[in-house]
């Protein structure tokens, strides 16, 4: 009995056993590459953000002072120990954000620097990084990262109670940095009697010029500053970087003798298209050497013999002449002009009388384009085989050139078969528009027209007797 028992036992853990089944366990994989790739550029953010907290923590206390001291990290070490815990804490995120991959990263201690005390100031951080990603036999992987602000201030201008001066502005790797507002700079002069003061924000301007140098312009009263002022200029870039730098910049030695310069010179509408007036427009700017403000600007128009059809003074876009760079219009009537291709001239002077040379712009004189319908082609569409029948027509609007007009709207009516309409639609790029009619269910011969009753579109004429259709037709069966 014991024996037949144990036997009995036996046979039932072996159909236990059996009817249960493993599964697999799945665990989600990343792919290395990605792992490395958001490793790697999350590391120069988190050394870039380090140093913005550093040059903000130290920037917070150099402006205490008047930025009198604190004007490198030496001076403010607990600066240089918030970036320390910053990046520290990034490494540990990045840690217990790839569990499972076998990330091995080790990146050196951060090194922090800021210079503000000269006229080439610099805040920089270096860091290395090396990461092995063991799950899937990576490794070996190294790389020096920099974050960098270097300001370079430039020289001086005066005239009057307008103070002017040039900037730097590189990031690393020498790149220039085009973003920055006028909320982004601080400037401090000291004044005649020793104080240090900002300029009015209303009175300050700020003109990029292109491979991180820019122009800053302020007003002070002529009495509170000194000729060769000592300057201070606080930056902070689109990521919290904090560069300081400061000089006694000396003035030019040389009056404006410069003229200011015209650029973007331009013509609306253009071609003319039978339009009776053209608004002529450009930009004004003495901030290439000058340094003055813009008095005036005009403009010259010759004809296609060499003609002078139009002199004409151009207003300031704005409503006043007060920028050393200004946007300038004019308008004149061109009603009755012959066509042909005409050329507008247009110049600026700046407050010191100096006139800069002319820039120009070809104006096309055009008569008003006409349209006209060029084809209609026509067919018909069955729904299934004993269904019901309908027309399509695809309508083919082109200019006087035989070029296709976008946009034109197309206005049409059905008769014959079915009798509907009017009905519209716009051209596209093609110059084809098409139209589809009701359904009608045979009983015999079926014919479907179509009429093109208008075409319309703003600055064109329509011309009827042009067209090579008005009217098409196509028969079922």
């Amino acid at each position: 009995m014991a024996a037949l028992g144990m036997a009995i036992l036996m046979v039932s853990f072996t159909t236990l056993i059996v009817g249960y089944s493993v599964s697999p366990v799945r665990f989600t994989k990343s792919n290395f590459r990605e792992v490395e790739l958001e490793t790697v550029s999350n590391f120069r953010r988190a050394l870039a953000i380090s140093l913005a907290e550093v040059s903000q923590q130290l920037d917070f206390k150099a402006r205490v002072r008047q930025y009198s001291t604190y004007l490198d990290l030496d001076s403010y070490p607990p600066a240089r120990k918030l970036g320390y815990d910053i990046f520290s804490a990034w490494q540990n995120l990045t840690m217990l954000t790839y569990p499972g991959t076998g990330l091995n990263l080790t990146t050196s201690m951060p090194i922090f620097h800021c210079s503000w005390n000269s006229s080439s100031g610099i805040s920089w951080a270096g860091a290395n990084v090396s990461l092995d990603i063991l799950s899937y036999g990576f490794y070996g992987y190294s790389e020096s990262s920099v974050a960098s602000l270097n300001l370079t201030l430039l020289n001086l201008n005066q005239t009057g109670s307008v103070t002017s001066f040039f900037f730097s502005l590189r990031a690393e790797n020498d790149q220039p940095v085009p973003d920055l507002s006028d909320s982004s700079i601080h400037i401090f002069y000291n004044k005649t009697n020793g104080a240090w003061a900002s300029p009015d924000g209303a009175s300050t301007r700020i003109y990029y010029l292109g491979e991180g140098a820019y122009y800053v312009r302020f007003n002070v009263n002529a009495t509170e500053i000194p000729t060769a002022p000592h300057i201070r200029l606080i930056v902070q870039d689109s990521r919290g970087i904090v560069v300081g730098a400061h000089d006694i910049l000396s003035p030019s030695t040389t009056g404006d003798d410069c003229g200011p310069v015209t650029s973007n010179v331009a013509a609306t509408p253009n071609p003319s298209n039978g339009a009776s007036s053209v608004t002529a427009t450009a930009t004004v700017s003495d901030l290439y050497g000058g340094w003055s403000e813009i008095q005036s600007a005009e403009c010259v128009v010759k004809n296609p013999g060499g003609a002078v059809v139009r002199d004409v003074s151009m207003a300031a876009v704005d409503g006043a002449f007060n920028e050393m760079s200004e946007d300038v219009t004019v308008n004149f009537n061109v009603a009755g002009w012959t066509l042909g291709n005409y050329t507008i001239y247009v110049r600026g002077q700046d407050s010191e009388g100096n006139w800069g040379d002319t820039n120009s712009t070809i104006l096309r004189i055009t008569s008003v384009p006409s349209m006209h319908v060029e084809s209609i082609d026509m067919s018909w569409q069955r729904h299934g085989w004993h269904g019901s029948v309908y027309a399509i027509a695809v309508v083919a609007i082109l200019d006087q050139n035989g070029s296709p007009v976008r946009n034109a709207r197309v206005t049409v009516h059905w008769s014959g078969a079915t009798t509907e309409g009017p009905y519209w639609g716009y051209t596209n790029s093609m110059g084809r528009v098409t139209f589809q009619s009701r359904s009608v269910y045979p009983h015999g011969r079926l014919t479907f027209r179509i009429t093109i009753d208008n075409v319309q579109k703003q600055g064109y004429i329509y011309d009827p007797a042009a067209n090579k259709e008005t009217t098409d037709s196509v028969s079922y069966p």
